[in-house]
């Protein structure tokens, strides 16, 4: 496989919302890190989408603004998460390493919808065959 670099997706995120998109029409895979800082409380999850241009993850999904949570698949157990379900910490700070399948998709948007307090980062490294 072959491996693009690592780029930070969300900085130290503080609010509900996106900070960066990442383009995975190339990508078979992403491999994200989660990073929650300090006494985390809030819930990530990641929206994927094939249209061309990149739809707005914070709106609601419509025939002009398509996209949908992909499932992740825990790189610690092996368990995978529901898309709808998301990452959440509740009260403490951790790292999460997951897998998720980018085949088709045009578009990987990491959206923090829940937050009360601390930080929440994400890193994402694609690769193709």
């Amino acid at each position: 496989m072959k491996a693009q670099d690592e780029i930070k997706l969300l900085d130290a995120a503080v609010a509900v919302g996106v900070d960066k998109m990442m383009y995975v029409r190339d990508h078979r895979h992403v491999v994200v890190t989660v990073v929650g800082g300090g006494s985390t409380n809030g819930t990530v999850k990641f929206a994927g989408s094939n249209q061309e241009t990149p739809p707005t993850a914070t709106s609601a999904q419509s025939d002009s603004n398509r996209y949908d949570f992909l499932q992740l698949k825990d790189l610690e157990d092996a368990s995978t998460l529901d898309g709808d379900t998301g990452v959440a910490f509740s009260g403490s700070g951790d790292v999460r390493q997951f897998e998720i399948n980018t085949n088709g998709m045009t578009w990987l948007i990491p959206r923090v919808t829940a937050w009360v307090a601390g930080t929440i980062s994400v890193y994402g490294k694609p690769f193709s065959d």
